[in-house]
């Protein structure tokens, strides 16, 4: 997915590190958590979903990273699926 928002860097981050706000803002979003912390822009967390009727809900353990630069206007975020990468669940 690729987009363009014109807002300050900062704010944008902002929103993506506040794992456990998601349910609020991001549909069928039922649980988000961090599970462990790597710095300031690289976390693990847990997240499901509510599926509506005829599909089961999902979930997934991810790891995401954010490598930023300053000196661009542009960032990329990278998520994986992870399973048991040291975390206990």
């Amino acid at each position: 997915m690729e987009a363009h928002v014109d807002t300050p860097l900062f704010n944008l981050l902002a929103v993506f590190y506040e794992i456990d706000l998601y349910p609020t803002w991001v549909p069928r979003q039922a649980v988000s958590n961090v599970l462990k912390r790597e710095g300031r822009y690289r976390a693990y967390s847990y997240y499901a979903w509510d599926m509506p009727f005829p599909f089961t809900n999902r979930d997934a353990t991810c790891m995401w990273t954010t490598p930023v630069k300053q000196t661009t206007k542009f960032f990329f975020i990278y998520t994986f699926t992870v399973y048991g990468y040291g975390i206990d669940m």
